[in-house]
């Protein structure tokens, strides 16, 4: 009788452990597949899925939806998107990735080049656009700024639900309570002075990118034969 107690109080604690698995394992994200990479990172860093803490990357590491991407004070980074979006970011900017057509910039400076649609969010409102380039700059204690440089992007602020459209060379600054202040349209000095601006916020160092002007459309860059 005293063994038969013992083999139910087994039998009674396994089906314990099988009812209950270990959490670890219940707590963690399923994988997802990459919808970028990070290129050219330095000073940045990576707050991956199933991580508390951001992580120095290594070079040219692919990225998943819903990981941050951050740079430090002197940083800077690339994200290569597979939609074939290119952004780059500027120092003490903060971007999460959300599809391979979309992320959101919660503080700091971003340029995008986007043959096809794409999407930026932000705490003032939503910026899209296609077959454009366009600069967006979000300061939440200061004015953000959204400037198109190729092509045209349509931005719906949020809190004055107003949409406006904008060709290229053409600046709107958004006030911190994100309510569309003043739309301005560049003349040559001022498209100058704001080419010299992006080349040293995103310290390019030889030269603007071919996409970084000021032109009506967006035209890819010529491929080799």
């Amino acid at each position: 009788m005293g063994r038969g107690w013992v083999f139910a109080l087994v039998i009674l604690l396994g089906g314990c452990n099988l009812s209950h698995p270990p959490k670890p394992f219940a707590d963690e994200i399923a994988s997802a597949r990459p919808i970028a990479k990070l290129e050219q990172g330095q000073k940045s860093q990576v707050l991956f899925l199933n991580s508390k803490q951001p992580r120095i990357p290594p070079s040219e590491v692919p990225l998943r939806a819903g990981e941050t991407v951050i740079t430090g004070k002197a940083g800077t980074a690339q994200i290569r998107f597979s939609s074939l979006a290119l952004s780059r970011l500027a120092s003490d900017t903060r971007v999460t990735l959300q599809s391979i057509q979309s992320f959101r910039l919660e503080r700091g400076s971003a340029i995008v080049s986007s043959p096809e649609f794409w999407q930026l969010e932000t705490d003032f409102g939503r910026v899209t656009a296609k077959n454009a380039v366009v600069y967006v700059t979000v300061r939440p204690d200061r004015f953000s700024h959204v400037l198109v440089l190729k092509g045209k992007a349509h931005s719906f602020i949020l809190d004055s639900d107003v949409k406006v459209v904008l060709s290229p060379g053409e600046e709107l600054s958004i006030t911190p309570w994100g309510i569309p202040y003043k739309r301005k349209k560049l003349n040559n000095e001022q498209k100058r002075q704001w080419l010299q601006r992006i080349k040293k916020e995103f310290q390019f160092t030889d030269r603007l990118p071919t996409e970084v002007v000021f032109l009506e459309k967006w035209q890819p860059p010529p491929r080799p034969p």
